[in-house]
């Protein structure tokens, strides 16, 4: 099968080099990179809805972390 082509209306040569390389990007040769500390809530929520529609567990740093704040919490709540 191949790809449908379409007419390209008339463009500056810099957005028809940018529409050209966007076209590139989603044929594929794009490799994603490492995510930065800002950016975890991205892999946080792609893990729970990978756990909660498909049942994979999530990775152990997020489960151990959760053990962490959990245990934080309950020594705030106990009074002795």
């Amino acid at each position: 099968m191949s790809a449908a082509v379409y007419p390209m209306a008339d463009l500056l040569p810099e957005d028809k080099a940018i529409c050209e390389r966007v076209q590139r990007g989603v044929a594929g040769d794009f490799v994603p990179g490492r995510l930065v500390p800002m950016e975890r809530v991205v892999a946080d929520f792609g893990h729970y809805l990978d756990w909660r529609l498909n049942h994979v567990e999530p990775p152990p740093v997020h489960t151990e972390t959760t053990r962490k704040l959990r245990a934080g919490a309950s020594r705030a709540t106990d009074p002795t």
